[in-house]
């Protein structure tokens, strides 16, 4: 009886440790799920709160079509060198849109279509988890920019915010290509960045800042 009875007890325990097992085993794999969708929507919930506070009339059709497909801040200039300063402020853009990042072509004539003789900088954001370094990606300029003066080299900026960023100077290939600002805000995980055709450091600076500078918190 006794026997029997141990048998019984040693099959029921079996059974309980099966069921249980199996039941924790599931609810571990909704806790790991809930968790990674948790890490994934809090942040772009988060950084979506965060939208220009000024948005030019030429720059409010290239915003709502980028934000609808970026999940990270979006963020616009509100000045552009030797473009919103002169010829009554007139200017056109081509947006460029990819699942992790954003560019925008700034454009002197409505039909432009991203021609080198008639686009004058661009502007734009990548998430940073994918970014290429920009040593690999324009470690060669600094070699080209080694004999220029110290206002013409490859360094590193202050901008707005607390914020380092790093200038890229021009090429001069066929025509004068564009200098370039790039900065890091960990915070929207992104890098972003700022181009202009033979840029100069002071003008790159306000470019840079001037985006930096216009956010606002919904």
């Amino acid at each position: 009886m006794f026997a029997k009875i141990k048998n019984f007890l040693s099959r029921a325990n079996r059974f309980y440790l099966r069921h249980w097992l199996k039941v924790n085993a599931t609810l571990f794999v909704v806790v790991v799920i809930a968790f990674l969708i948790l890490i994934r929507v809090v942040p772009a919930i988060g950084n979506s709160r965060v939208s220009p506070a000024t948005i030019s009339p030429q720059l409010e059709g290239a915003y709502e079509r980028i934000s609808s497909r970026i999940e990270f801040p979006v963020l616009l200039p509100v000045e552009i060198p030797n473009v919103t300063d002169v010829d009554n402020g007139d200017y056109w853009v081509t947006p460029e849109i990819y699942d992790d990042q954003y560019f925008v072509h700034i454009e002197r004539t409505a039909d432009c279509n991203e021609s080198a003789h008639c686009t004058t900088g661009s502007f734009g954001g990548e998430l940073l988890a994918n970014a290429e370094s920009l040593e690999d990606l324009y470690g060669y300029i600094r070699d080209l920019a080694s004999d220029r003066t110290d206002a013409e080299k490859w360094q590193e900026v202050s901008l707005a915010n607390n914020i380092t960023g790093t200038f890229i100077p021009w090429e001069l290939t066929s025509r004068c290509a564009d200098a370039k600002v790039f900065w890091e805000m960990p915070e929207y995980e992104a890098r972003y960045y700022v181009s202009y055709p033979c840029g100069e450091i002071d003008d790159m600076i306000k470019f840079a800042n001037s985006v930096i500078e216009n956010q606002s918190s919904n």
